[in-house]
């Protein structure tokens, strides 16, 4: 059976009476202010029940579900699959989400962030969505520029799942996916263009610190990674380390309490 699509649109926005002291009231003046009172109370009621809903704002940064990770290989959440019709800079997509993946109930205000202020991307070339989730970032990218190899990169496999199954809802066949040990090793060192990504922050300082250094020696001389980081969640300290590690690295925007940073690897 078909079933429409939401359509969902992600924008981000932030979008009685006390008397004098020491004078006496006769009981004509309290009945008169309990009536008051007590009809400053029904239109307070009825002006609340008649406000119009709250205007609906952009997914936050998602929290795992109980003890899941979004970045667990094969996420325990049960599944909660859903179909979704997102606009994604400036174009439509109909996409398949779930439960236990980064986001899985629409597109977060960190991707909408990066989908804003990222420079635009080279005619063509090797492309790679670092953290891929349900593929946000990689579906802009193939759409974009359909000469381009672009490549979807997650650990976990329901996301992956997710992205080829979106790729091709999508009709984007210059889309591949792949799991991020697949990647790192298929990927040779200084083949790729352009990275976007908003990174798991959440997997550990240490653990993030050796993903970039993995995939900093796949950029080609040129080459460019540009990642979406919240202000809150480390990514000045992030920044500092990547300028001690390798990384020309520069902070192209703020917005919404995040930050976008470019990388380019110094030996390039």
């Amino acid at each position: 059976m078909n079933r429409r699509p939401h359509k969902q649109h992600f924008a981000a926005r932030r979008d009685g009476s006390a008397g004098n002291p020491g004078t006496k009231h006769n009981g004509t003046a309290q009945n008169r202010s309990a009536h008051n009172s007590s009809a400053h109370s029904s239109s307070t009621h009825a002006r609340r029940k008649n406000s119009p809903p709250p205007t609906p704002k952009a997914h936050a940064t998602p929290k795992p579900e109980g003890n899941e990770q979004y970045f667990a290989a094969n996420p325990s959440a049960a599944a909660r699959p859903r179909e979704l019709e997102v606009e994604l800079a400036g174009m439509t997509f109909r996409i398949h989400t779930d439960s236990g993946v980064f986001s899985g109930d629409g597109l977060d205000k960190g991707t909408a962030v990066l989908l804003r202020k990222v420079p635009k991307l080279p005619e063509g070339g090797v492309f790679v969505d670092v953290g891929c989730g349900w593929g946000p970032l990689s579906l802009v990218m193939a759409r974009q520029r359909p000469a381009a190899r672009v490549v979807a990169v997650d650990v976990n496999a329901r996301a992956l799942d997710l992205t080829a199954k979106n790729a091709r809802e999508n009709g984007l066949g210059n889309l591949e996916v792949l799991a991020e040990a697949a990647a790192l090793a298929q990927l040779a060192d200084g083949s790729v263009d352009v990275i976007w990504s908003n990174p798991p922050v959440r997997i550990g300082k240490d653990a993030l610190h050796a993903m970039w250094t993995a995939w900093r020696v796949k950029l080609r001389p040129g080459g460019v990674a540009y990642l979406v980081m919240g202000r809150n969640l480390g990514a000045d300290t992030f920044a500092a380390w990547a300028r001690d590690s390798g990384w020309e690295t520069e902070r192209l925007a703020s917005s919404k309490g995040f930050r976008v940073l470019q990388l380019r690897p110094m030996d390039a």
